[in-house]
């Protein structure tokens, strides 16, 4: 039994390695121009005990966008270890971010942790370039009860993906720097 859960571990291990080393996003071509990326972490704090909830997280955190024009929710979801996430060619051009969430679980312990943007969160996307939405960092602090959302360092958001994928027809596009707007 224990060889088995071995194998099936090892196994596992492989085929996230793989997927996680290879091509991230497609490449963009006549019908694959523009883009929207951007990374987030989770900074978690004040949870109770030895909770595996404090801490940073940065895997399977969802971002909810809705299209300002049909109202359409569309939730991007944030890689393991980077924490990138992105959309290929967006209907539109005007989105607002209405909500964060995510599921932390062990297999004794689940936490769901989720924040609700209700003014503000507006970004635009230029199309038929790289539109960067930068590094998001969620601050959670469940003592003082305090939740908030920032971002930044655009450049950082670049860097790392022209080191982690060099040979992408993306780095040869214009990438253009987008700011979370309030109302």
């Amino acid at each position: 039994m224990k060889i088995k859960k071995l194998i099936l571990s090892v196994v596992l291990i492989l085929v996230v390695t793989v997927f996680i080393g290879g091509k991230f996003v497609k490449e963009p071509d006549e019908d694959l121009h523009t883009l929207l990326i951007g990374q987030i972490k989770l900074e978690a704090s004040g949870f109770p005990g030895e909770s595996h909830v404090n801490g940073i997280h940065t895997g399977d955190i969802e971002i909810h966008l809705k299209n300002k024009l049909t109202g359409e929710i569309v939730i991007l979801t944030s890689a393991l270890g980077s924490g990138c996430f992105y959309m290929v060619n967006p209907e539109t051009e005007n989105y607002r971010i209405v909500k964060l969430y995510t599921l932390i679980h062990n297999p004794r312990y689940r936490q769901t942790l989720s924040m609700g943007i209700p003014t503000g969160g507006n970004i635009s996307i230029l199309n038929g370039k790289v539109n960067n939405l930068g590094h998001l960092v969620w601050k959670v602090d469940h003592k003082s009860e305090s939740w908030d959302l920032s971002h930044n360092f655009h450049a950082d958001v670049k860097a790392w993906f022209e080191k982690t994928y060099p040979g992408s027809a993306w780095n040869k596009k214009e990438w253009v720097d987008v700011t979370i707007l309030s109302d």
